[in-house]
């Protein structure tokens, strides 16, 4: 898995990179391993400047999905955080994406640790190139689960929630100190 984690720093998919990720499909395909929630956090974010307009990567995010519904690991808020942060030059344009997404937000809904302001940044940033659709929602709506309590966010994090989002609908509310976010009925309060 720490093949990936050197990909981080590639921006383009030329023939090594696409070489590399042909080579982990196979591994990843004829092997039985349960990945642990630190060796799928890695795969993801070291994907974190491909896009998923080519097969490659889309079979990567189409094996990593249910690799990361069989892992028995509560995922940590950090695990959670980066995993996400490596979808951040993905587009929701792709059913493989969304699948891994689905498979995320079901462990964020089990993560019982409290998610700190970084994470909550880490985990919007995400989203940068995605738009709304049914998978997105429901993770906005776990992630809205996790700001239910009341927290200090620090500006640079809110700042990286921000670009994050800044595709969707924003509204903030700085005389209240509240962040609120919309996107159709989709509403988080309380981040103070």
């Amino acid at each position: 898995m720490k093949l990936v984690q050197g990909l981080r720093s590639t921006s383009k998919l030329n023939p090594e990179v696409i070489s590399i990720l042909v080579t982990l499909n196979h591994l990843v395909n004829v092997s039985d391993t349960v990945y642990n929630a630190a060796s799928i956090s890695s795969v993801l974010n070291g994907m974190r400047n491909l896009n998923d307009n080519t097969t490659e990567v889309r079979n990567v995010l189409k094996i990593m999905s249910p690799r990361i519904r069989a892992s028995p690991d509560v995922f940590t808020p950090k695990e959670l955080s980066n995993s996400i942060s490596g979808l951040m030059s993905m587009s929701s344009n792709s059913k493989s994406l969304l699948n891994v997404l689905l498979a995320l937000t079901e462990k964020i809904s089990e993560c019982k640790e409290p998610f700190t302001s970084l994470d909550i940044g880490l985990c919007f940033s995400g989203l940068k190139n995605m738009r709304t659709s049914p998978e997105v929602n429901k993770f906005l709506g776990q992630m809205a689960l996790k700001l239910e309590k009341p927290f200090k966010m620090r500006e640079r994090d809110i700042s990286t929630a921000l670009y994050g989002l800044q595709g969707f609908l924003l509204l903030l509310d700085w005389h209240k100190k509240s962040l609120v976010v919309q996107r159709r009925h989709f509403q988080c309060l309380g981040v103070s």
